[in-house]
């Protein structure tokens, strides 16, 4: 799970941010990356569960920017379990797919998202830890 914040103030709010961490995350978000964290003060407990950490991230995608500042916190994300994913990944289609439907509310068609998943990187110890290699570059790493 990861949370989704409209900008790095956001996230300030609900995880650390130490100077390197930010540098870092400046340069990155918006964009295709998931940076695990430490999560901050104003992260409610109950998301974490047994778990030190929050993945966090920023997406590039205008309208999530405006929902989650309109919403004025973060929005909790997960990802749809690839085995659940009907051959057409269109939004429709994935709201009218009998095993999602039930867990869908609403759906906001904006068109197929770009092939593939968020890069993360773990920035919790003392150097960033490729996680998962996604849409974002990590030649910088």
């Amino acid at each position: 799970m990861s949370i989704l914040c409209a900008d790095i103030a956001m996230v300030s709010a609900y995880a650390w941010l130490e100077n390197d961490v930010y540098r870092l995350a400046k340069r990155l978000w918006p964009g295709p990356y998931t940076l695990i964290l430490k999560p901050g003060p104003e992260l409610p407990k109950y998301i974490l569960g047994k778990r030190k950490t929050i993945g966090v991230r920023v997406p590039d995608q205008e309208l999530c920017q405006l929902l989650v500042a309109e919403l004025g916190r973060p929005i909790l994300s997960t990802s749809i379990n690839s085995s659940f994913l009907p051959e057409d990944h269109s939004p429709m289609a994935i709201n009218e797919h009998p095993r999602l439907r039930k867990y869908i509310e609403y759906v906001i068609d904006l068109g197929v998202d770009p092939p593939g998943p968020s890069t993360v990187i773990d920035l919790t110890g003392a150097e960033p830890k490729l996680l998962r290699e996604g849409l974002g570059p990590v030649d910088f790493l």
